[in-house]
């Protein structure tokens, strides 16, 4: 009869070893997904800030060439009154 106890007892350790074991394997798990998920936010978001730079990029030489135009169409109307002249 002990016999049998002691073989359920010695389950139950090894149970609990294994439950132990376990639980740390997911938390390694847990951990390291969370690593991945912050990474492939972390290169979204840089992603998304290049594709913002490349935006605000285009849009400050889109204003620069509009100064030009507008500067080169003053130059030619102002060269065009002196030839007139």
């Amino acid at each position: 009869m002990e016999s049998k106890l002691e073989k359920q007892i010695e389950q139950m350790k090894e149970l609990t070893n294994q439950n132990v074991e376990l639980k740390r394997q997911m938390d390694h798990i847990i951990k390291y997904i969370r690593i991945e998920q912050d990474n492939r936010e972390e290169k979204n978001n840089e992603k998304v800030k290049g594709s913002e730079d490349v935006q605000d990029n285009e849009e400050g030489q889109d204003i620069k060439l509009e100064k030009q135009i507008k500067q080169t169409k003053e130059e030619l109307l102002k060269q065009n009154i002196r030839l007139k002249q």
